[in-house]
């Protein structure tokens, strides 16, 4: 079970943001988390809060167990891209949701990373080549046009490749200007 799937389902998280008028999606959080350590932000720093709180237009994460789910969606992330094998799973409406809803959150998602990013590196800008293509990429789809995705399998084959575009543009980021994991393990060889 990779740690995506230990998290409460995306639209319950989605329900507790509303709920509590955080004015941002699950998918847009999870891009913002991800662009702050592909901006350069250590995976174990805890500034990722100070971040978001930012982004959010809020002085603290409240109620208490919203800050819980949010440490918990961050937990997870660090996870995923901190691992032997860069895993990044994307948080998005399960393949059940309608291919607009899934469509727009990939958007969302890309417009959350953009933000992050931008954030971290105060505007900066992108000297690598590779990194300013990829972000271009991100940039695009996130003004996806949510009209021309329909509900055949061709459109659901085109989310597929589009997602996975998007686990590989962000790891290409990370891997140039993100922080490597740090390495715990203290044995001499």
């Amino acid at each position: 079970m990779n740690k995506a799937e230990q998290l409460a389902s995306y639209d319950d998280l989605q329900k507790l943001l509303d709920a509590n008028q955080y004015l941002i999606t699950v998918a847009e959080l999870q891009g913002l988390l991800m662009g702050f350590y592909s901006a350069g932000l250590e995976l174990d720093d805890h500034s990722w809060k100070k971040h978001l709180m930012k982004q959010l237009a809020v002085s603290e994460l409240q109620p208490e167990f919203v800050a819980i789910q949010l440490t918990e969606i961050n937990k997870a992330l660090v996870s995923m891209i901190s691992s032997e094998i860069f895993g990044l799973e994307l948080l998005i409406p399960d393949d059940e949701s309608p291919t607009t809803t899934r469509g727009e959150a990939l958007g969302y998602w890309c417009q959350g990373f953009l933000l992050g990013y931008m954030q971290v590196t105060e505007n900066k800008e992108e000297t690598d080549e590779d990194v300013a293509d990829a972000l271009e990429d991100l940039e695009e789809i996130s003004n996806i046009d949510l009209d021309s995705i329909g509900n055949t399998e061709e459109d659901e084959k085109s989310l597929f490749e589009i997602t996975e575009h998007i686990k590989v543009t962000a790891q290409l980021i990370h891997s140039v200007n993100g922080q490597a994991p740090v390495d715990t393990d203290e044995t001499i060889h």
